[in-house]
């Protein structure tokens, strides 16, 4: 009944020191695959980041044009701004080309801001990539060593059976004939004795 128990204790004792082994081998697999996480978010961040710079050059070269025009059209408006119409026109044209510019200025703004946005994002993705590489490195030299010092183990046992097995042969040779010239003392006194026996 105790063997039990304790095979119990010991079987659940394993089990929470491989559950414990596990979640830690899946923490350190996450942690290395965090910065290819990061770098593949940043490079999906990058593309929309560049498409949305793409359309924003795209707007400010149609708005220069259309503010282009409307300043031909306040030009020509302030040509005839003696008449009633003229004045409407010329106001309406000077409404319009300042509606354009605050757009236009916008535009600039926001342009300006997505190219600061992919400069950050494009530095974030190469310094998670270097994290990576040198994370890489990190694990193949952390695994060359720890193979070194298990092989240096390794070594160290096998020398030291050597050193135990050569040192056991030593003492075998070194005790046979110490018992062999026991024996033969003894055979020898016994044949003494017997011939002691004989000559009396």
């Amino acid at each position: 009944m105790r063997k039990n128990k304790t095979a119990r204790r010991t079987s659940s004792k394993r089990r929470t020191l491989n559950n414990t082994s596990s979640k830690v081998h899946k923490l350190e697999k996450d942690c290395l695959q965090a910065t290819a996480k990061f770098a593949s978010q940043l490079t999906k961040e990058i593309t929309a980041a560049r498409q949305k710079e793409s359309k924003l050059k795209d707007a400010i070269s149609k708005l220069k044009s259309q503010l282009q025009a409307a300043e031909a059209r306040v030009k020509t408006a302030t040509k005839a701004k003696n008449t009633t119409t003229g004045k409407k026109q010329l106001s309406a044209a000077k409404k319009a080309h300042s509606v354009l510019a605050k757009t236009h200025s916008e535009l600039n703004r926001q342009i300006q801001v997505t190219t600061k946005t992919l400069a950050a994002l494009t530095k974030s993705q190469a310094q998670f990539v270097a994290l990576r590489k040198q994370l890489s490195q990190f694990e193949q030299q952390w695994s060359n060593i720890s193979k070194q010092s298990k092989l240096k183990a390794q070594a160290k046992t096998k020398k030291a059976k050597k050193v135990s097995a050569k040192s056991k042969s030593k003492r075998s040779e070194t005790e046979q004939p110490l018992g062999d010239s026991f024996d033969t003392i003894m055979n020898e006194h016994v044949n003494q004795d017997e011939a002691t026996e004989l000559a009396s």
